[in-house]
């Protein structure tokens, strides 16, 4: 696509003041100064690239990304666009991602040992007909990350069938009046499990963010992470060994059988019948 300068505005009528202005050179009371075309848009070709190693991609608000081999790793990431239909400060509950997009941005994920999905607003700003868009991300994510609120939270969002980790930044810019923090992700989708380091911006240096959570004191959590397909399967927990507690009841059980046998064959019991012995008190 070829970009051009702008179009200059069209011509005016001079009016019959103007021209019998005996100055052709003083400006007319309706236009006080000369009107200029506005620049032209930059190219997308032009921006910079912050992971040149990655290949140029179409320009499009969504975008998805297969790394092969993240440290013998198959990651997938899916860059969902949440604000293509926000408009003013009323977007709670507003806002759709569809399923085309899901659809589009998630292909092949099953097969990679890692999903991470991107999206700007949390799940309350997407409209109640468009749920459909949230479970299907968590179904086929195992890591999802937000924003536009301001306050970094960690949050695991589990069901019977699968382990969803979500995680929500804090603010990176100056002058904010939310804190500015961030997060650092250790993932093992090997070993299912996440480390999660919390830092934060003091006003000169960023250090962990030991009030963060509780059982978080050094500033780092870990938490369940969904497992790839290709974990080795869990090891078998050993079989533990019968405890001394259930000897008595066998013994129990035993004597209640002899015992039927001796009164199913006529006989007399000689367990019941055996006088108490004395035991003589040792001095």
């Amino acid at each position: 696509m070829t970009f051009t300068g702008g179009a200059s505005p069209a011509p005016r009528r001079p009016s019959p003041t103007a021209s019998r202005d005996p100055d052709p050179n003083k400006p007319s009371p309706r236009c006080s100064r000369p009107q200029r075309a506005r620049p032209a848009p930059r190219p997308p070709g032009r921006l910079p690239r912050l992971r040149p190693d990655l290949p140029p991609r179409p320009h499009r608000p969504w975008w998805s990304e297969r790394l092969p081999d993240l440290q013998g790793l198959t990651v997938h990431l899916a860059g969902f666009n949440s604000a293509w239909l926000s408009a003013s400060d009323a977007d709670r509950g507003n806002l759709v991602l569809s399923r085309w997009q899901c659809n589009e941005l998630l292909k092949g994920a099953e097969d990679a040992d890692l999903t991470i999905a991107l999206l700007h607003h949390p799940w309350d700003y997407l409209h109640e007909h468009d749920q459909a868009s949230e479970e299907e991300i968590r179904r086929r994510c195992g890591v999802i990350l937000n924003g536009h609120l301001h306050q970094q939270k960690a949050r695991l969002a589990s069901d019977p069938d699968r382990d969803v980790l979500q995680l929500a930044a804090g603010a990176s810019y100056a002058g904010s009046k939310w804190a500015n923090a961030y997060q650092l992700l250790e993932l093992d989708p090997m070993r299912g499990e996440a480390r999660v380091h919390f830092r934060l911006w003091d006003g000169h240096d960023w250090i962990p963010d030991r009030n963060r959570y509780q059982k978080a004191p050094d500033g780092v959590a870990t938490l369940p992470l969904r497992l790839s397909r290709r974990a080795p399967p869990p090891a078998p927990e050993p079989t533990p060994a019968p405890s001394d507690d259930t000897k008595p009841a066998a013994s129990r059980s035993r004597l209640s059988a002899y015992r039927a046998e001796v009164r199913k064959a006529g006989g007399r019991d000689a367990v019941a019948l055996a006088p108490a012995r004395a035991v003589p008190l040792a001095h």
